[in-house]
């Protein structure tokens, strides 16, 4: 279904699924009655490594920076929401290409490593993010998995949910792992922030169902240069 809707309105896998969990985060955010009249700011990792970024060192681990995308939630009709949603992505690929390097990996890597610690950690303190609340909104993450049946021990995986960390102050954490045919994802939140993560995790298949329906019927979203 996604990349059906991808290749009918010329958009990129991402575009959709990010332009899913938009929709899906606006009608959570209507029916708590806490819809704001302005974007909500998504953080995307994006790996250094895929992008011939990374370090040449073979001992750092996964390399990441991140994209800041803005996701339109104020944004009532569907197929307008999805074409902001792609030229959000589209700019906010722009800036990461021209800025890559990630400042604070950077001072990170000049400060000792104790003090590095204590400060990020006093950062993310429940104390510290009261006055001087994160970034982001929302982090999304979208990972290309295999294309190929894998196994453990024997039995056939029948599908890979991928996890990702819950900040002090921010909201949901979605990730995405593609596998065979199927896109699964998995919703994270602290209850206080999201108490009825359901809503917002059916959410986003029904999403994906309006974009299809879209896609189907010829929507006014003129297809993009890629379809």
């Amino acid at each position: 279904d996604v990349k059906a809707i991808k290749n009918r309105l010329g958009m990129t896998v991402n575009d959709v699924v990010v332009a899913a969990c938009t929709l899906a985060l606006r009608n959570y955010l209507i029916a708590t009655d806490d819809l704001p009249d302005r974007p909500l700011i998504c953080y995307q990792p994006v790996s250094l490594a895929l992008k011939g970024q990374g370090s040449k060192k073979a001992d750092v681990g996964n390399e990441v920076g991140t994209m800041a995308v803005k996701l339109p939630v104020q944004i009532g009709d569907a197929a307008e929401l999805l074409r902001a949603v792609s030229e959000s992505t589209a700019a906010a690929k722009v800036v990461f290409d021209e800025s890559f390097e990630n400042l604070l990996q950077s001072y990170i890597g000049v400060v000792p490593p104790a003090l590095a610690d204590w400060g990020l950690k006093q950062y993310l303190s429940r104390q510290v993010i009261r006055y001087a609340p994160t970034a982001t909104n929302v982090v999304i993450s979208n990972i290309p998995g295999p294309s190929v049946p894998l196994y453990v021990d024997g039995a056939r995986l029948a599908a890979c949910y991928a996890m990702g960390p819950i900040i002090s102050g921010q909201g949901p954490n979605i990730t995405f792992m593609s596998y065979l045919d199927e896109i699964h994802y998995c919703v994270q939140a602290c209850r206080e922030h999201v108490p009825d993560i359901g809503l917002l995790t059916d959410g986003i298949a029904q999403a994906v169902a309006v974009f299809k329906e879209l896609a189907q019927v010829g929507s006014e979203l003129p297809p993009g240069p890629g379809a």
